[in-house]
């Protein structure tokens, strides 16, 4: 049999991919039926964003920035406020004829296998970077199993499985790569911060195409970061540099994402985000809220039920607090290391303490309260609405911290075997997440029905409720007055009228005035002149890293085996 400390050959290969799918789908399994889709919070809110999509490449649109599905047909600027890129995936699968249940599984499955791939190549890289030089060709195996207890995490499956969090658990399979990328600059060598410099790119442009609000998450986390690092950049000015030319370039590459919210943030005035903002301590967890993994929670502190926000669990559950307790009890039994040890020990610990903090941001503990009225910060923070959505960070520490906490002692065989099998039965809960809702929300042949938009992000304001356009008669419009035309459609950014002016009324809606004599005006859509020089730059800077990687890929692409020779922190 194959060992994954050996040599890398063609059937580790194949073993390591095949558990890393296994796992993949394995955790997300009951999602899988080809009849129906079971209810989600947010799955018709995303459901409604694919068939606006695939509706949009239907009427000629690329990208895809008005999205005409929503609201009976009254339309909605979601691809334009919230990155729809990934979601072209199962778009195209509707535009062939699939049904929304099929397309929208086989998009979770997608991402739960790139997930999987994603965080084994970080994770193996990363403790290819920390463990000593006899440790080092074991990297592998200490990233199958972080990658496995990441895609197999209890709050990555309940961003699947119970709130149907679409664009939350697709930026999640970016988040390792950000991890790997930021230790690869701030504790590496030239050659690895080049390579750090690909990995944030890369993360960091794909979490802008999925998930802004997992954006300021992992940005307010890398900075803490680099503030405590601080000491160590100033002494090489060469990784300040390459932070730099990160944030560069990614404005050039996401520059298509950008200006086009910054033009439709500027021209509307429109409910950024849901009235959940500056609530943050109210949305905080309680502690012992970090550890339940049943749908109906349990409560065993002092605080009153209704107090209690979402009856679903919000934890990473128990594996975490198992090693949390391996590792307080090894540092208590003092032991002889050697030096090349003591450099993983600081490694373990730098993980614990960004485990233990990132756990507390998402707690009645932190002082949300205080963070709120903080110039500046407090807005920009207070976008994310919920504090629990740290746990989807938090998850990735604690991804690397279980096996460096349990494979840096003797006799890891056994303690390997232990910890899988504790694993999977702490995963059966998963399947109750699913049975946690009777009634079925899409059955095979329906379709959503662009109803739900959340809190009202990106309507205009004074816009009516939701309810309201599904209760018009879209046969009425245009409404006539005189030379004034009001017409079954929502305004934003691209609309124009064949003749007359359009203008936006009081509630949001297109209103033409035409002069006498002109022809009845029609509503169309055509993307404004920056959003395609926004487009353009973006493809050109593609392009651009493209032959650059090309040319240097001999410097850039990792070794093929796991031996790093590069400078540890």
């Amino acid at each position: 049999m194959t060992r994954l400390d050996q040599k890398r050959n063609p059937h580790e290969k194949a073993l390591i991919a095949a558990l890393l799918i296994f796992a993949a789908l394995f955790s997300i399994s009951p999602l899988f039926n080809p009849f129906y889709l079971k209810y989600q919070h947010d799955l018709s809110f995303h459901l409604s964003r694919i068939e606006g999509i695939a509706q949009g490449l239907r009427d000629r649109q690329l990208p895809v920035r008005y999205n005409s599905y929503f609201l009976n047909g009254f339309g909605y600027g979601d691809a334009t406020m919230y990155p729809p890129l990934c979601l072209y995936f199962p778009a195209l699968l509707r535009l062939a004829g699939i049904p929304a249940v099929i397309a929208y599984e086989a998009y979770a499955a997608l991402v739960a296998v790139a997930t999987a791939f994603v965080a084994y190549f970080a994770f193996s890289r990363l403790f290819g970077y920390v463990l000593s030089p006899e440790e080092r060709s074991k990297s592998r195996v200490y990233g199958l199993l972080a990658a496995c207890v990441y895609t197999l995490g209890f709050w990555r499956v309940v961003n699947v499985l119970l709130r149907g969090a679409v664009g939350e658990y697709t930026a999640m399979g970016f988040f390792p790569l950000v991890l790997l990328g930021m230790y690869a600059i701030v504790f590496q060598d030239k050659t690895e911060t080049k390579r750090g410099v690909l990995y944030l790119l890369i993360a960091f442009s794909g979490i802008a195409n999925c998930h802004l609000l997992s954006l300021v998450t992992v940005g307010t986390v890398c900075a803490v970061f680099l503030l405590v690092n601080i000491k160590r950049l100033l002494k090489a000015p060469y990784k300040i540099a390459a932070l730099c030319v990160t944030a560069g370039l990614f404005l050039l590459l996401n520059a298509w994402v950008i200006v086009p919210m910054l033009v439709t943030s500027r021209e509307i005035n429109m409910y950024i985000s849901s009235p959940h903002i500056g609530n943050l301590l109210g949305y905080a967890l309680y502690p012992n809220e970090l550890w339940q993994i049943f749908y109906n929670n349990f409560y065993g502190l002092a605080e009153q039920l209704d107090s209690v926000l979402e009856p679903m669990p919000m934890s990473l559950g128990p594996l975490p607090f198992v090693a949390i307790g391996v590792f307080i009890y090894r540092r208590a039994v003092k032991s002889r290391e050697s030096a090349a040890l003591l450099v993983s020990r600081r490694f373990e610990t730098g993980i614990f303490i960004a485990l233990t903090l990132t756990l507390l941001v998402t707690t009645v503990l932190f002082p949300w309260g205080a963070v709120s009225y903080i110039p500046l910060l407090g807005g920009f923070i207070g976008k994310i609405q919920f504090p629990w959505r740290y746990l989807s960070i938090a998850a990735v520490f604690a991804a690397v911290f279980i096996p460096a906490v349990f494979f840096t002692e003797k006799n890891r065989g056994r303690t390997f075997a232990a910890v899988l099998i504790a694993a999977f039965a702490i995963l059966l809960p998963y399947h109750s997440l699913y049975a946690s809702y009777d009634a079925t929300f899409v059955k095979l042949g329906e379709n959503a029905a662009g109803s739900s938009i959340g809190g009202g992000e990106y309507l205009p304001r004074g816009s009516h409720a939701t309810a309201w356009y599904f209760e018009q008669d879209k046969s009425d419009y245009p409404l006539v007055d005189g030379a004034t035309y009001t017409f079954a459609q929502l305004y934003y950014p691209g609309l124009y009228s064949t003749s007359g002016t359009l203008s936006a009324n009081d509630i949001g809606l297109c209103v033409v005035t035409a002069a006498p004599g002109e022809p009845v005006p029609e509503i169309k859509y055509r993307a404004p002149a920056s959003y395609r020089v926004s487009e353009a730059v973006s493809v050109v800077t593609a392009a651009g890293l493209l032959v650059c990687l090309l040319r240097r890929k001999n410097n850039l692409l990792p070794p093929q085996d796991s031996t790093n020779d590069a400078a540890r922190g």
